[in-house]
């Protein structure tokens, strides 16, 4: 279970001018030692990373030509542009909410011990953003594998049909994704010994 965590050593000992008998005062060598391990908790820590970009430009051409070509160091464009977030920070939001359950405005408070008044607002248009950006992408591709397919999914939940008695078919209506496009298929009715 403890394997994969780093491991941080404290060592005891006694001084050299503690080790010394008492009973005869000779000295004392170390004949064992014992261990006792714990868990430790290290809290969350925030860290501003300053992106400083070099825009570069030639000297020549500033005195002698008409115009200076102006050359910009590539840096990666920030996750949501004009604000404070990075990615792993997106990240962390997004897990404690979906993954922990923990409402923004308890992570406004943790943000808050921690030092970085954060608003639920900007935790929300972060989240927002971060759905838009990332999530989107996903969903519209499961959206697309799943149109393609004839069953959307299987449960043991009762649900509601109609029969058609002129027809004597079943519309089924998947249910299965409520915010997208309902989708109904019309297959004859079969009724099963059971």
């Amino acid at each position: 279970m403890l394997e994969n965590l780093p491991v941080e050593t404290i060592e005891y000992r006694l001084s050299p001018e503690e080790q010394v008998c008492s009973c005869c005062g000779g000295n004392l060598h170390e004949m064992s030692t014992q261990v006792r391990q714990e868990l430790k908790y290290i809290p969350a820590e925030l860290k501003v990373v300053k992106h400083v970009q070099s825009i570069y430009s030639c000297r020549h051409c500033e005195r002698e030509e008409i115009e200076t070509p102006v050359v910009t160091a590539p840096m990666p464009k920030p996750v949501h542009s004009g604000s404070l977030a990075s990615p792993s920070l997106m990240a962390h939001i997004m897990n404690q909410k979906y993954v922990d359950g923990l409402p923004l405005y308890r992570q406004e408070k943790q943000f808050s011990r921690l030092g970085v008044p954060l608003s639920r607002q900007t935790l929300a248009n972060w989240m927002i953003h971060g759905a838009n950006r990332w999530l989107s992408p996903l969903y519209d591709r499961m959206h697309q594998l799943l149109l393609k397919r004839i069953f959307y999914m299987r449960t043991n939940r009762p649900c509601r049909y109609f029969t058609n008695p002129v027809t004597s078919h079943l519309k089924i209506i998947s249910l299965a994704l409520p915010y997208w496009k309902r989708r109904t298929f019309n297959h004859p009715l079969r009724l099963s010994g059971n």
